[in-house]
């Protein structure tokens, strides 16, 4: 079963939105504080030939997995 949006199949329960959290201190929330955002990260591809992408996407796909692997293995 998939629950959509910012709710969850339990009362009073929510969902945060991705790249958000939130703090908590002496039983206090606040308010949703984003982290990331997809569109944070934009570069222009306008100037740059296909194979030139290409080999971005790569070498970008290389890193993040070395990354990954590197938190796996710690």
């Amino acid at each position: 079963m998939t629950v959509l949006a910012l709710n969850t199949l339990f009362k009073n329960i929510y969902k945060l939105q991705p790249g958000h959290y939130i703090e908590i201190k002496k039983g206090q929330m606040s308010a949703p504080i984003e982290y990331w955002d997809v569109f944070d990260e934009q570069s222009n591809l306008s100037n740059k030939s296909e194979a030139e992408i290409q080999e971005e996407v790569i070498r970008l796909l290389k890193t993040s997995v070395k990354y990954r692997l590197e938190s796996v293995c710690l």
